[in-house]
């Protein structure tokens, strides 16, 4: 008899291999069983073979992450869905605690590791969103609520994730905080590498903008509320504040060109080279 599991991990993943066998040992580990899932975007590194070492349900699916994801929940079928990325590594309790918390979707607290100056910036920055209600997202749902918001926008670009928050809370589901955690590496983040991540995702930005024009307003201050509200983090670490502070001046001309291009632009998912350093 096949094993069925009310749980499935979705992981998208393209050149993945420096992390994804940490990232898929601590799915199988996982105190609370659940069925894993790895979409692949046309990796050419080892990435297949490590997958296929976890779990038979290894696909390669593309052009993006949206479409991966998307592909994995709603090809599976368990009745909860926990989206994960490569280069992430869960601590043994956070399908348990999700599944526990009995909300409609689930925003998972990120401990953010980085090495060298500007990923230990944007580190600080990301660390600086939970709990505000400002720039996080959920990565836990129930299979019923995804369904029924037909899953993440295939059309858009980074800010997928962001978006579906958005819409989770427009329809007036349930949205908790859980009391476990991931560790997120952002080692790669190098100055330049944030740059061309910004600007790629800047180029189906207007499109989130125009599917949330009300909400998304405090998102293009240069003083996010996030910021405001945790300004004691970026006290206690001045130096890396500074350069948050830099980065996002260059960010913001990265997303001024990223949002000019994609107006001109039939097919974005051509630059999606660019991001991934080929």
């Amino acid at each position: 008899m096949t094993k069925k599991f009310s749980v499935v991990v979705v992981v998208p993943t393209r050149n993945s291999g420096k992390t994804l066998r940490a990232c898929l040992q601590s799915v199988v580990s996982q105190t609370y069983p659940c069925e894993l899932w790895v979409v692949d975007n046309n990796s050419s590194d080892d990435t297949l073979p490590i997958a296929q070492s976890f779990t038979p349900h290894v696909h390669t699916v593309g052009p993006e992450r949206s479409t991966q994801r998307n592909f994995g929940a709603f090809t599976s079928r368990s009745s909860f869905i926990l989206f994960v990325d490569s280069d992430m590594v869960l601590s043994s309790d956070v399908v348990a605690d999700c599944v526990a918390l009995n909300c409609d979707a689930v925003i998972i607290r990120e401990i953010f590791h980085g090495k060298g100056f500007w990923s230990r910036c944007k580190c600080l920055e990301k660390s600086l969103y939970f709990g505000t209600g400002d720039g996080e997202a959920p990565r836990f749902f129930t299979r019923s609520v995804f369904v029924a918001l037909e899953g993440y926008d295939e059309r858009l670009i980074g800010t997928e994730d962001i978006d579906l928050c958005k819409r989770v809370k427009r329809g007036g589901y349930s949205l908790c905080y859980s009391h476990s955690f991931i560790h997120h590496s952002d080692d790669d983040s190098t100055f330049f590498r944030i740059l061309k991540k910004r600007y790629y995702y800047a180029l189906t930005l207007q499109r989130y903008l125009d599917n949330n024009v009300s909400e998304s307003s405090s998102e293009a201050r240069f003083i996010r509320p996030a910021f405001v509200y945790h300004w004691r983090m970026l006290a206690k670490d001045p130096v890396h504040a500074f350069g948050l502070f830099v980065m996002r001046i260059f960010e913001g001309v990265a997303v001024v060109y990223g949002l000019y291009r994609g107006k001109h632009m039939n097919d974005v998912s051509r630059d999606v080279d660019l991001l991934y350093g080929k």
